[in-house]
């Protein structure tokens, strides 16, 4: 299982911007023993992915908001060392992968914060799809006791 979060602010034309994903994924994972310190590993991750898009314009009397939510899949290829001696308890690993994560475009059309009564005094403002996917680099230290 794997949780994954990251956000991201900006300007534009004056306006504060915010772009939050989180993705949480089952891992599924092949191993090959390259020796007793090292494997090679394939790996893919069905998940689901959920996205909240923010622009708080002063001209506009709430901030802008959307949310979605999608189906995700990542496949990768990596490599592990273990860092501590076999005899430890505690092992150390140097884990790293590379890949491609993908999701389907999302419409971004971004509506005021308002109450119920008042959605439709204001319309939506529609920005560009965005195209949740690319290529990964990955590296992490995992512990296994």
């Amino acid at each position: 299982m794997g949780w994954e979060s990251g956000s991201g602010d900006a300007q534009a034309r004056g306006a504060d911007t915010n772009l939050s994903l989180t993705r949480l994924a089952l891992a599924l994972e092949e191993r090959f023993a390259l020796r007793p310190r090292a494997y090679a590993f394939a790996r893919v991750s069905p998940g689901w992915l959920r996205g909240t898009a923010s622009l708080d314009d002063q001209a506009v009397a709430a901030p802008l908001r959307t949310t979605f939510s999608t189906f995700s899949f990542d496949a990768s290829a990596g490599a592990a060392a273990r860092l501590t001696p076999r005899a430890s308890r505690v092992a150390c690993w140097l884990v790293g992968d590379a890949g491609y994560g993908w999701a389907p475009d999302q419409h971004l059309a971004l509506a005021p914060a308002l109450p119920a009564a008042d959605h439709d005094k204001a319309g939506a403002t529609t920005l560009a799809d965005l195209a949740p996917r690319g290529v990964f680099f990955r590296f992490a230290l995992a512990l296994a006791f």
